[in-house]
């Protein structure tokens, strides 16, 4: 996105009878570019396909020089709470150096919850 690695969800179609909820986590913070790379709060974040247009704001926000907050719920793994590198996705490790991945809520369209 705008020569930047933005990481998304794969799609998947909703399954009959399974009810989808948040992991309860709730994140807001800015988003940066390091490098090639979109961080937040320092962490990679694997994004729902339904936030596309909000990244892309954040991402040329960023670009001129903003602090654009992104917010969203989810969870992840760090390596400073204990997960092991191995654990990450080297999709993600081979683009963009990272101690920790956040997935963000594929079903959160980012405007449920109040800005921050």
């Amino acid at each position: 996105m705008d020569k930047v690695w933005v990481f998304f969800h794969r799609e998947r179609a909703p399954v009959a009878g399974i009810i989808y909820i948040s992991l309860q986590a709730l994140n807001a913070s800015v988003a940066r570019i390091v490098g090639d790379c979109l961080y937040v709060d320092d962490s990679i974040v694997v994004w729902g396909r339904l936030r596309a247009d909000d990244i892309r704001v954040a991402v040329l926000a960023a670009r001129r020089g903003e602090q654009p907050r992104l917010q969203m719920s989810g969870g992840g793994l760090s390596l400073d709470e204990g997960s092991k590198l191995e654990s990450f996705p080297s999709i993600i490790t081979e683009r963009c150096p990272t101690r920790s991945i956040w997935w963000a809520d594929e079903l959160d369209a980012g405007d449920d919850f109040p800005p921050p």
